[in-house]
């Protein structure tokens, strides 16, 4: 049983379709749970092995503790995430808010205009 402890990235689906390639039984975690929804999930699914993300290793490792499981973990370094969120608390305007807001984030697509000859 593998526990996923990400936030929504990338490294999300990677670890999720090598598990199912693998044929390994997966179990999502929210990465808002505290030690004590971990230690419950830990026991419950039986989980042999962690994948996680740094900046959640403190809430894992006390859920760990508490729990009777004792899994392998694997951090993955999920470009960012900790920096982001730790702006966007911080309500200074130092790059994740403006005035105690959040900034809305921007799409970052880029629109091509069809040729003359595709008209």
């Amino acid at each position: 049983m593998l526990l996923l402890y990400l936030p929504n990235c990338s490294q999300y689906l990677v670890a999720a379709l090598g598990a199912f390639r693998a044929g390994v039984v997966l179990s999502p975690a929210n990465p808002q749970y505290k030690a004590r929804e971990l230690s419950y999930q830990l026991d419950d699914a039986g989980v042999d092995a962690v994948v996680t993300h740094p900046a959640l290793r403190g809430h894992l490792a006390d859920g760990i503790a508490a729990a009777s499981a004792d899994p392998v973990v694997v951090t993955v370094d999920v470009g960012g995430y900790a920096e982001a969120s730790d702006r966007a608390d911080a309500g200074d305007g130092s790059g994740g808010s403006e005035g105690g807001r959040a900034r809305p984030a921007r799409a970052r697509t880029s629109r091509s205009r069809p040729s003359e000859a595709t008209r």
